[in-house]
């Protein structure tokens, strides 16, 4: 300053720059997958020791997962970061975070008509149809998807997602792959035509002819095998069922005919069982078993076994002769009693003590 004559000079002040403390970042929105982040959307500040802000002044570094995006006006957030992901913010030897949360359209799915839950995913463009979760309805399988619940089921594997959208499950009837069922007399006759069958088959009535003395027993998945137990069968695959006989059971017919020996009486079936088996007995003392009729003849006692019912003994011979003289005058009686009835000296006696 040049002086010229006496001057006073003035100190002037001024505020000592306020020092940068710290980086702040903030993004206003989300991010459609496939699309870019919207600068005018995104803030980065730089903050001061006064707690003044101001807006970065020059170019920030982005980074995301550990690598610095070179180009982030221009880079395109993809379907694989729907969600949130968090942006890293570099300047001037600060740095900070900031989430985006990156959308897709929503995609729901529909059981339509079947049971259980599928998750909603987002997506953007290309998206991989899923595998169905839901449960079939009975005696259904799944087809594929649809964007309606009639509607013709997606071509393809894949689906262009450019807005939000229901699936709907669509189903089809599971077709029927139906087995031969076939029939072997195992030993009996005739035929039985072959069916074809899925599931539970009602096992039929057996129309072979049985082997002699044998009845059907029930059916079987072997010649020997064992009957199958229950009116069905499940058919899983092609079978052959096998007639399964057995002997056709004995009832016994004893009759009322009185069969006898010496001693007892009895029923006997032709196989030789006997029932009712009981001795002699003659209450009434008329030489006749009471039950049988069988003729006793020694006062009511069982004859021994000795004697046979029929027959006559050596004694019994002698007595034909001596009777037959003794009764000769009674017109012939003893010719038929011993001769044409065939009875014993013993029965011949016991006329006589009657008479």
């Amino acid at each position: 300053y040049n002086v010229t004559e006496p001057v006073t000079l003035y100190a002037i002040w001024e505020n000592i720059p306020a020092e940068p403390t710290g980086l702040t970042a903030s993004y206003n929105g989300t991010i459609l997958a496939g699309n870019k982040i919207a600068i005018n959307q995104l803030t980065v500040k730089m903050q001061y020791s006064d707690s003044s802000e101001m807006p970065c002044a020059g170019l920030c570094e982005y980074w995301y997962n550990g690598s610095k995006i070179d180009d982030p006006i221009n880079y395109v957030f993809g379907v694989e970061l729907i969600g949130t992901i968090t942006i890293t913010v570099k300047y001037q030897g600060f740095e900070t975070t900031f989430d985006v949360q990156v959308v897709g359209y929503e995609i729901t799915f529909n059981a339509n008509t079947g049971s259980g839950a599928m998750e909603s995913v987002e997506y953007v463009g290309a998206y991989t149809l899923p595998a169905c979760a839901f449960t079939a309805p009975d005696g259904k399988q799944f087809k594929g998807w649809s964007t309606s619940a009639n509607g013709e089921v997606i071509d393809g594997a894949t689906y262009n997602v450019t807005a939000h959208v229901e699936l709907f499950a669509i189903w089809e009837d599971i077709p029927v792959v139906n087995f031969n069922v076939t029939f072997n007399a195992n030993g009996g006759t005739g035929t039985m035509s072959p069916v074809e069958y899925a599931g539970i088959y009602t096992l039929p009535t057996c129309t072979f002819t049985a082997p002699d003395g044998k009845q059907f027993k029930g059916w079987s998945t072997s010649a020997n095998g064992e009957v199958i137990d229950g009116a069905t069968y499940n058919v899983t695959a092609n079978v052959e069922l096998f007639a399964i006989w057995e002997d056709i059971p004995h009832n016994h017919d004893h009759g009322t005919t009185w069969e006898s020996d010496a001693n007892n009486h009895w029923n006997e079936c032709s196989c030789g069982d006997k029932t009712n088996v009981g001795t002699h007995a003659d209450s009434d003392n008329n030489g006749k078993c009471d039950t049988c009729d069988y003729q006793m003849g020694n006062g009511g006692a069982p004859e021994t076994p000795d004697e046979p019912k029929d027959g006559l003994s050596g004694g019994a011979i002698a007595g034909i002769v001596v009777g037959s003289v003794v009764v000769l005058g009674l017109g012939g009686f003893a010719l038929v009693w011993f001769v044409i009835k065939k009875k014993s000296f013993a029965d011949l006696v016991a006329i006589f003590k009657k008479k």
